[in-house]
């Protein structure tokens, strides 16, 4: 009709509006793939004639592998895996004997995998999200903190961002500008975690990538303080978590400490101070925690072992003593453990109380309980009382406390 009626002409030879088809692919088998595969062994002249009778065109022979082509009615035979596979269906699968040896190798993790997985648990579990910022930043947020060297940062020739021109040496200012962020859009919960290296110079070779965990929260001191502790009890639960004092300019003085296990140093953690949240415009508080990921990772106990239990019920006593100013709860505790010895199963501090008008001025009262138990007999209160005498005795003898009456 196109023809007779509306004046059309016959173009020569034909035209597909479709798109052009993709080649055939052409694939190599490995006769040797089929043994390490399937466990057993196909002649050669067996995978060729199958893979003729299935409609593949051999291009190339040799003494060790075959090329093929597949028909195209054959969209799925694209890798060598799906020659094999054919190769045993048609062989038969009955062939195959149910205690054929076929090699495997088991994926194994590294002790860091292990380490890190049981880190975000906590951390996920304890309400943080993983962040994940630049390693590059601006060197005027160098200058704000800098716990694990003094040298100078290491300068990018071509900054990636305006601004960015130093590689981080510590993950918090990155997780504070985060931080910042969260706030100017509303967010009302920041709880935030990073796992990231920061990078050291070292004299005559390549920088020093450490691996660090950094957190900031909303929470206070002892909030940030009990995630810490809940991390060291998943990774190390034989390790005790013990602090000390620091002194960076970007933490609250008084509010910030330093993170050991045994003779190692773990990290820092510290409440942000007024004029580092006015730095980093900051609207609410916030606290930040770094931890030191390669020192974990030496002392992670990864294989949990069992441990006896008391059958003896504990004693409990709150202690109650007035000390200076000056003394730190750290100092206390490890006095406390001192005297304590194999009964001390457990310290807690409870709480700081002042009143100059009650205790004196520059004094303070700090309120702790302890735990004891013995693993050959019950306690009687004489015992208690015995071990408690020993420790208000060496707390006076060493830091000038008293027992408030």
């Amino acid at each position: 009709l196109i023809l007779e009626l509306a004046g059309g002409e016959l173009a020569a030879g034909s035209i597909d509006v479709g798109a052009p088809r993709d080649p055939l692919p052409v694939i190599k088998l490995r006769f040797d793939q089929i043994p390490r595969v399937l466990g057993i062994t196909v002649p050669d002249d067996e995978v060729r004639r199958i893979l003729t009778a299935l409609g593949c065109q051999e291009t190339h022979v040799c003494g060790h592998c075959v090329k093929v082509t597949p028909p195209t009615w054959r969209a799925d035979l694209t890798r060598e895996i799906d020659l094999i596979e054919e190769v045993a269906r048609i062989h038969g699968y009955d062939q195959i004997p149910e205690d054929a040896n076929v090699k495997m190798a088991a994926s194994t993790r590294t002790r860091t995998d292990r380490v890190l997985t049981r880190v975000r648990e906590v951390l996920t579990g304890a309400g943080f999200d993983e962040a994940m910022t630049l390693s590059a930043i601006d060197d005027q947020w160098v200058e704000v903190i800098q716990p694990w060297t003094d040298a100078p940062p290491l300068r990018t020739s071509t900054p990636v961002l305006r601004g960015a021109n130093c590689l981080r040496q510590t993950l918090v200012p990155s997780l504070l500008a985060a931080r910042r962020h969260n706030e100017k859009l509303s967010n009302r919960v920041i709880e935030l975690f990073e796992i990231a290296s920061a990078y050291l110079p070292r004299d005559g070779g390549l920088p020093q990538q450490k691996r660090l965990l950094s957190l900031t929260s909303g929470g206070g001191l002892l909030d940030a303080k009990g995630v810490v502790e809940a991390l060291v009890a998943r990774v190390a639960p034989s390790q005790r978590l013990a602090v000390g004092q620091s002194e960076f300019p970007l933490l609250e003085p008084g509010r910030q400490c330093r993170l050991r296990l045994g003779e190692h140093s773990l990290g820092y953690l510290g409440e942000v101070s007024a004029a580092g949240r006015q730095r980093f415009e900051l609207r609410g508080p916030a606290t930040v925690a770094e931890i030191d990921l390669d020192v974990l990772t030496a002392v992670a106990e990864l294989t949990p072992l069992a441990q006896p239990l008391s059958p003896y019920p504990p004693v409990g006593r709150d202690v109650n003593i007035v000390v200076a100013e000056s003394v730190h709860w750290a100092d206390v505790e490890h006095l406390v453990r001192t005297a304590g010895g194999d009964l001390l199963e457990a310290v807690q501090y409870q709480q700081t109380y002042r009143d100059p008008g009650r205790l004196g001025e520059g004094r303070k009262s700090l309120l702790f309980s302890v735990e004891l138990r013995s693993s050959s007999g019950t306690l009687t209160s004489d015992d208690a009382d015995a071990v408690q005498q020993r420790i208000v005795g060496l707390l006076g003898e060493q830091l000038g406390a008293e027992l408030r009456a």
